[in-house]
């Protein structure tokens, strides 16, 4: 009888030792699939950050093209408006020495 009950307490233990093993399998199958959901999420921010990364980068290519252009407009402006004093001024000149030389002529 001592032999049945010490059979019995052993059976016992081995499985509470079973139960505990499985237990211990579950466990560490729901932290890889933790692991492997937390890397997923990581990656999946990266690209959005590097997405957004670019669409700013874009952005402010954009504004600086713009920026560009309106200065090179103005610019282009600047010197329309130069160049048409200097032909106003060349014109007034001629206008005026021709002038003097019909003044003296008359």
């Amino acid at each position: 009888e001592i032999l049945v009950n010490r059979l019995m307490r052993q059976s016992q233990q081995e499985r509470r030792i079973v139960v505990q093993l499985m237990q211990l399998k579950r466990e560490k199958e729901v932290i890889r699939e933790n692991r492997v959901f937390l890397n997923k999420q990581h990656e999946e921010r990266r690209v959005q950050e590097f997405e957004e990364s670019l669409a700013r980068e874009a952005k402010l290519a954009q504004l600086e093209k713009d920026g560009y252009q309106a200065r090179l407009v103005e610019e282009e402006e600047v010197h329309r408006r130069l160049i048409a004093e200097k032909e106003t001024r060349r014109y007034e000149k001629h206008y005026r020495i021709c002038r003097e030389q019909i003044g003296r002529a008359v």
